[in-house]
């Protein structure tokens, strides 16, 4: 299981690789400074430009006057790396950044990624600018401080997306968060990097992979109408999962159908008059309308759009004729094929039946 601070650097050591590149060999420490919380797992960042010269590339560690060894993928005799430890993206060359699992306030110090060329180890060839690792327990950051979610409810749409957020008041293992939906009885696990037994990840969910270590904001993806209710984001004492630390106030999650209705004039018309219909849609961003009559698209300078949000409403202006009696006119609204809405409209509802007769008088 990756966590979000792993996979937010993945992200940005592709960007690392171009930066990286130009005439002379150069080592890209970018990170500056990293906290992590007791427990967690972190990445220190380290990218070279080329793989030449040839030769290993080195991690030490610096703490006041010393300066050792951490981690090579090629150690020499005698050098003993941590073993929880591991080169993050090994598949890729010119990628030497590390993984270290469950950090301890010890680990905390400044670290060196150094390039040696074979052979040479008096002096290495290059020198990273180092990084600086502080490790704490998270309950000495901001102590009494809440998480933090949503106050207002979040609204959405059937079939959107939508981030609930959850902010730590301090660095925080990924391992100790877990998301629930409901309370008491009725309460049940909707996220977690770490599992407890029983338990189980709604597909749809991932984490939003924003500022790892402080905010465990979850997506959503294609919400549903059954996910309406409260959700709670809250923090354990320990990857077990029975005690709990802090429990987020919670936020609401409303989610509304996808619907479009058209709306006829008040009273009935003759044949041969105008009459107007209107078509309103909630439907997430699109405000795009089709309308149809018995099949046939009607020009676009019959119809007029407006809308905000999620709200679109269309008005129709259409001549009756002879027949509409057993005409349907058809609103069509959203741009997406797989997406679309419509209503259909039967003209006999509002065209009345009684014909006018001319009436002959014989004398």
């Amino acid at each position: 299981m990756q966590t979000p601070n792993i996979v937010q650097t993945s992200c940005l050591l592709s960007l690392l690789f171009h930066a990286c590149q130009g005439n002379w060999f150069s080592i890209c420490q970018p990170q500056g400074q990293v906290e992590a919380a007791v427990r967690s797992h972190v990445t220190l960042v380290c990218v070279v430009s080329s793989e030449i010269p040839h030769g290993p590339v080195t991690w030490y560690k610096e703490t006041g006057s010393d300066h050792r060894h951490f981690f090579s993928s090629s150690p020499r005799k005698g050098d003993i790396h941590d073993r929880r430890v591991t080169r993050t993206n090994g598949d890729q060359a010119n990628n030497f950044s590390i993984t270290i699992r469950d950090v301890r306030v010890s680990d905390t110090g400044k670290y060196y990624c150094e390039k040696y060329t074979k052979g040479e180890w008096d002096k290495p060839y290059a020198l990273g600018q180092g990084v600086i690792l502080t490790v704490s327990s998270g309950s000495t950051l901001h102590p009494g401080s809440a998480i933090v979610q949503q106050r207002s409810p979040v609204k959405a749409l059937e079939g959107s997306d939508v981030v609930l957020t959850c902010k730590m008041p301090s660095i925080t293992s990924w391992d100790l968060v877990r998301w629930y939906k409901g309370e008491g009885s009725q309460r049940t696990h909707v996220y977690s990097g770490l599992l407890k037994a029983g338990d189980r990840n709604d597909a749809r969910v991932t984490w939003s992979g924003q500022n790892p270590g402080i905010e465990f904001s979850i997506v959503i993806k294609g919400v549903k109408i059954n996910d309406t209710g409260k959700y709670y984001c809250i923090k354990y004492d320990d990857e077990k999962g029975d005690t709990i630390s802090k429990e987020g106030p919670g936020v609401t999650l409303i989610v509304t159908a996808r619907n479009v209705t058209i709306i006829g004039p008040p009273g009935r018309v003759n044949v041969g008059e105008v009459v107007e219909l209107q078509c309103e849609a909630n439907n997430y961003n699109d405000g795009t309308f089709m309308w149809m009559k018995n099949g046939e698209a009607i020009p676009q300078d019959h119809f007029t759009i407006a809308g905000t949000g999620t709200w679109h409403t269309s008005r129709l202006t259409l001549q009756t004729e002879k027949g509409d009696i057993r005409s349907a006119v058809q609103c069509v609204q959203g741009k997406n094929e797989e997406q679309r809405m419509s209503e259909v409209f039967n003209l006999s509802s509002v065209i009345t039946g009684m014909q006018r007769v001319k009436m002959l008088v014989h004398h």
